[in-house]
């Protein structure tokens, strides 16, 4: 590292902000668009899709490519000089997908974000820590690490002024899960995410949302909490009527659990709550997730429900009063 760069990242951490993360995921605005597939498996970065979310975006807080001050790539990484590792392969293919964006809309200043990095490892790669509950409540923390910070970065400035917009790179799409908690921290702090953008094609899929949408129930229902009526949570709660059903005490009638299942939905929102999560602030593909564990349709070591419960909040479930 030269001399030059080390100075630098000495002046950009004593003048950069204390950033923070939420103790509960932000939820992702209805308005989020599809993830852009913006296919760089052989570092030749397709930009048009990408283009034209931009364009829809900015302009519904009034900006447009030729107006907006400067758009920053942030890409979920480990600090590889907190981890003594060699840098991440992100970081390459992120400096390629800026390049691409420089090409093909040079009226913008591109930024990338090499400092606002995962800091706390959560070995998601491996097959062990897929597990349910496991994946639920490990929660990712970000941070700005200005010893990776390899130019300006004016979202952590203490004198920054005005709006920092950002789009989201990652290689690949499963859940959205690191997607959507880095999303959260950098609308928590005061960033603005347009969109996200997908290297790699989203697994057997066409096309990607990270927010919910609505899913066909064969059930109208009404819950009093209105939150309860949206996205996916109103198909949630028809599979855990049958999930909650099959672990409950012998004798119990389908009918007490159908009209109590607004508390069952709570009980199991405060239960994600613990866990740095909510209903509402769930992916899409996590909401699928979710639902196929209800019904015992991902792996086999399916927990029942009070097991589940109890695991969320790590202490004993207490019985929905009859």
């Amino acid at each position: 590292m030269s001399l030059l760069t080390r100075l630098f990242q000495t002046h950009a951490a004593s003048t950069s902000r204390v950033l923070a993360n939420t103790d509960v995921r932000l939820k992702l605005r209805d308005d989020f668009p599809m993830v852009a597939f913006v296919n760089g498996s052989k570092n030749n970065f397709t930009t048009m899709w990408l283009k034209d979310t931009l364009d829809r975006q900015l302009d519904k807080v009034g900006e447009t490519l030729d107006s907006v001050d400067h758009i920053t790539i942030a890409y979920p990484h480990k600090a590889a000089s907190a981890w003594k590792k060699k840098p991440h392969a992100m970081v390459s293919l992120t400096a390629q997908f800026a390049a691409a964006l420089r090409k093909d809309m040079p009226q913008v200043n591109w930024i990338i974000a090499d400092g606002l990095c995962e800091t706390r490892h959560l070995n998601r790669s491996n097959p062990k820590g897929q597990d349910m509950v496991k994946t639920l409540r490990k929660k990712h923390q970000f941070d700005y690490i200005a010893n990776e910070q390899m130019g300006d970065l004016p979202f952590v400035r203490k004198d920054h002024q005005g709006p920092s917009y950002f789009i989201l790179l990652d290689d690949v799409y499963a859940q959205g899960t690191t997607a959507a908690n880095m999303i959260s921290f950098i609308h928590h702090n005061g960033g603005h995410v347009l969109a996200a953008a997908s290297i790699e094609k989203p697994h057997e899929m066409n096309s990607f949302h990270l927010r919910q949408y609505a899913c066909k129930t064969d059930k109208a229902r009404v819950f009093q909490n209105d939150a309860y009526n949206k996205g996916a949570i109103p198909q949630i709660a028809e599979i855990l009527s049958g999930y909650v059903w099959c672990g409950s005490e012998a004798g119990t009638k389908r009918q007490f659990i159908d009209d109590h299942l607004e508390d069952y939905v709570q009980e199991l929102d405060h239960a994600l709550q613990n866990a740095g999560l909510s209903l509402s602030t769930l992916t899409m593909a996590e909401c699928d997730r979710l639902m196929d564990y209800f019904k015992g349709g991902y792996h086999s070591k399916t927990l029942g429900h009070r097991e589940f419960i109890a695991a969320l909040t790590q202490k004993p479930r207490v019985e929905i009063r009859r």
